[in-house]
């Protein structure tokens, strides 16, 4: 049985802190953007985790604040869109204009702000390499 046979979300948890060890004694040129930690869960809060706990950036939900507690509900609303289970107009009839607008404004305020901090954890080498 291979590493790959036991799902996604245990192949990053096993391996991938390992494979960032393992090449952290090199430099890389260029990063593979096919290989971005996935659990399967297509962009829900345990994806966020897991690339979280992969790159050992610590816990993002105090930087998300209360998007984290939004961001499974935005993702199966989107994927019901997407899928055909639900139509654009039943999703946003749950909705007034104003929550809408100040949903917007929180989710923009709160991804740049953990994009900020992701930033702001890969600064300097010792990021990319090994501690000597």
């Amino acid at each position: 049985m291979s590493l790959a046979d036991g799902g996604r979300k245990k192949l990053w948890k096993a391996a991938g802190p390992q494979l960032v060890g393992a090449l952290s004694d090199r430099p890389a040129r260029e990063l593979n953007k096919e290989l971005f930690p996935d659990d399967g869960s297509f962009m829900k809060s345990s994806q966020v985790k897991l690339l979280c706990d992969v790159f050992d950036f610590g816990n993002p939900a105090p930087i998300l604040r209360e998007v984290w507690e939004q961001i499974n509900a935005v993702v199966e609303q989107r994927n019901g869109i997407a899928h055909g289970r639900l139509t654009p107009e039943e999703v946003g009839r749950r909705y007034s204009h104003d929550e809408i607008m100040a949903l917007i404004q929180v989710w923009e305020d709160r991804w740049s702000d953990f994009l900020s901090w992701i930033e702001g954890e890969c600064q300097g080498p010792g990021f990319y390499l090994a501690s000597r």
